[in-house]
């Protein structure tokens, strides 16, 4: 028998969708929630919330109800454990990121030596690459490549590892892979391999930092984190103490009025705003660690 989830899922505004996702975020991750809002169209967007096994929405959402007023009106399905991952999407061209050319499977690549091509398996529901905040944090990384040649690297909620797969394939240099979610880090290994850098690729389940292979391989020289900006808020702080000196830091998931709160919080932490990306509505932010570059 295989075993099933409960997706609940709601549709509203983009404000309203980004405050409600990081508010489940912060209330429910660490009962294993997965949470993610995403544009369906113009001023619709989704919120959509993966539930782990024997676990229900009407648990939670009593809860939500009382933090937010007006909640919108979520809807409950339910799906199998490894389709949630892998549901059919239309195919889609192939992205330009900088020097990085993300394509599906069936696609062909670029020609050689004119990009860097990152394969993903079509039909995935999430980390395709299409999205801004994903080609800003690979045009952020071909940046910071471009300044300083990091040897210990995270890729924090991962998803299928776009993030993490670039830096290998473009330093060819190892680096660590974390999702809350263990299909998404099943996802994120396959796509090592497709992409011949199966042996740098380390990917473990993890929330958020708490995990003893993430601070066993601290400090970092670069860390990359395309999540909310709810929970880079509340990472700041530890994100920073796993940065080595003249270490830098991505990070992505944000809406244009968010960024300067997420600049402040991470200067109050120690770091130093170096730059800031926009595409359409999404920032992606380049800080680093006082200190001499690496």
């Amino acid at each position: 028998m295989p075993e099933m989830l409960e997706i609940a899922e709601a549709k509203c505004d983009p404000g309203t969708a980004l405050m409600v996702s990081e508010l489940i975020f912060d209330l429910f991750s660490e009962s294993g929630l997965i949470v993610s809002a995403d544009e369906e169209s113009g001023d619709c967007w989704r919120v959509e919330v993966i539930l782990p096994p024997d676990r229900f929405w009407a648990e939670f959402e009593p809860t939500l109800n009382l933090a937010f007023p007006g909640l919108p009106a979520f809807s409950v399905r339910y799906i199998n454990r490894h389709d949630w991952a892998t549901r059919p999407q239309p195919a889609r061209a192939p992205v330009r990121a900088g020097r990085f050319y993300i394509h599906e499977e069936d696609q062909p690549a670029p020609p050689a030596g004119s990009a860097i091509p990152v394969t993903i398996s079509a039909g995935m529901a999430f980390g395709t690459g299409h999205h801004e905040t994903t080609s800003g944090c690979l045009i952020a990384l071909e940046n910071v490549l471009r300044q300083t040649r990091p040897r210990a690297v995270l890729d924090l909620g991962c998803g299928t590892a776009i993030l993490a797969v670039a830096f290998a394939k473009a330093a060819r240099a190892p680096v660590l892979a974390s999702d809350i979610d263990p299909v998404a880090v099943a996802v994120a290994r396959r796509n090592g391999i497709v992409n011949g850098v199966g042996p740098l690729l380390r990917c473990v389940t993890a929330a958020g930092v708490r995990h003893r292979e993430i601070a066993a391989r601290a400090p970092y020289d670069l860390i990359m984190a395309n999540i909310l900006a709810g929970p880079l808020m509340a990472m700041a702080t530890p994100l920073a103490a796993l940065l080595a000196p003249g270490a830098r830091l991505i990070l992505s998931g944000l809406l244009l009025h968010q960024a300067p709160r997420i600049i402040a919080r991470y200067r109050a932490a120690g770091l130093v705003f170096q730059k800031q990306l926009n595409k359409r509505e999404w920032a992606t932010l380049t800080l680093a660690a006082p200190g001499r570059p690496f």
